[in-house]
This record gives C-alpha cells, structure tokens and sequence, in this order.
C-alpha cells in the first residue's frame, strides 16, 4: 500500500497474509557445556533447535545427541569466534581471509549431519565487515544452509549481505531471561503468542539451563 501526502508518495507499506496461525520457533543457545542439560532439552515435546559452539567442551556429543533425536543443530558464532575445533588455528573473527573462514566454517559444519545453518552473535569487527561475511555467507550458500542473525551491534551488515546473494537470513525476536527464576521465563514465555500475533512467525532464543526445559514444559502444557 503506497501513503502520500499531497501527491507525494513518503511511504510504502507491505502486508504479509499468512494463511494459518503464526508460529513460534525455539533454539537453546549455549547447548554444549554439559550433556546431562542438552539431554533433557532433547527429551522436550516442544520442538527445539540447538545453538551449538565449536569450542564448547561437549560440542561434537551434543551434535550427535540432536541427530539421534531429530533435532536440528546451528553453530553459534559467538564473541571473536573460537579456535578452529581440530587444530590451534586462530578463532573465525581473527580470519583475515578467505580460506581461513573457509576452513574454519569446515571444521565447525563438520561437527555432524544435524547442522543445519549458524548463528551470529560475533563481535563487531566481524559482523559489521562487509567483506568477510560475505565470505562466511557465501560458504554458507554454497552448501545450502542459513544464517540466523543473533547480533545486537549496530551496524552489522549479516542480513544485508544474505539478501544480495539471496541466501535466506533470519532474525531473532525475543531472546529470553537468562535466569533459573522460572516465573520470569514463564511470564515471557506467556508473551510469546501476542508477540507471533504480531510480527508472524517468531525465532526464540533460550538459554541451556535445567529451568529452560522445566518452563518449555509448562508451557507446552498450558
């Protein structure tokens, strides 16, 4: 729809149907660290994608525990990029080219067949370099994946560059408390539909604690 003012168009205002109910998608960040955790997010009836680290200590299992229960993987890229998982090569931010990202990306899809896209939640130095993630995404492309974009710093370019090589780049719009008090993560998870009301389909994100899958739970329920 075109809004003018005196014969002059100032806005144009696009209107997406979406046919069924608006739907609200869940990945637990920071799954890696401990199995007995990513074990019981596993177990959850309500769907859930894992954000996975390379560099987490239990990176690789949590991987093959996700497979196992049909649940899809992305890798969390996260502060300056962690080393790459099978050597001491420098961390993805500190890639100054683009065979390091290359072989760092590689190393990090390779943690199983669950792996699906990645997330970005790196450091400004990377996420606002229009070059380098061009570099990431095209790799990305290149084996049919996605990117989430995570990143709170201003000026990050990630799904400005996805949409140039029209690789499909999706934004978070809620990120939970990152607490065990489970009436906080109740009363945002009882805001959750008004919000999918209002902007349509919805990207979650959690946090891997033993609360998170006790208020998934819940709210399944209720």
């Amino acid at each position: 729809m075109a809004v003018g003012v005196d014969g002059l168009l100032t806005h144009s205002i696009g209107f997406r149907w979406l046919g069924r109910q608006a739907r609200a998608a869940f990945i637990v960040d920071e799954v890696g660290n401990d199995l007995r955790t990513a074990r019981a997010l596993t177990e959850l009836d309500t769907p859930v994608a894992f954000a996975v680290a390379p560099e987490r200590p239990f990176a690789r299992e949590v991987v093959a525990l996700a497979g196992l229960y049909d649940r899809e993987v992305v890798i969390e890229l996260i502060g300056r990029g962690g080393r790459r998982p099978s050597s001491d090569a420098p961390g993805l931010a500190q890639a100054e080219d683009r065979q390091a990202v290359d072989g760092w990306l590689d190393d990090a899809l390779g943690l199983g067949p669950a792996v699906r896209g990645v997330a970005n939640h790196l450091e400004a130095s990377f996420s606002t370099d229009h070059t380098r993630m061009l570099w990431l995404l095209q790799h990305l492309k290149d084996k049919d994946l996605f990117v989430i974009e995570g990143s709170t710093v201003a000026g990050a370019v990630t799904c400005d560059v996805a949409a140039a090589i029209a690789l499909p780049c999706l934004r978070t719009a809620l990120t939970l408390a990152d607490t065990d008090d489970p009436q906080i993560l109740r009363s945002q998870l009882a805001d959750i539909p008004k919000l999918a009301r209002a902007q349509g389909d919805v990207i979650v994100v959690a946090h891997a604690r033993p609360t998170t899958a006790a208020a998934l739970t819940t709210a399944r329920t209720t």
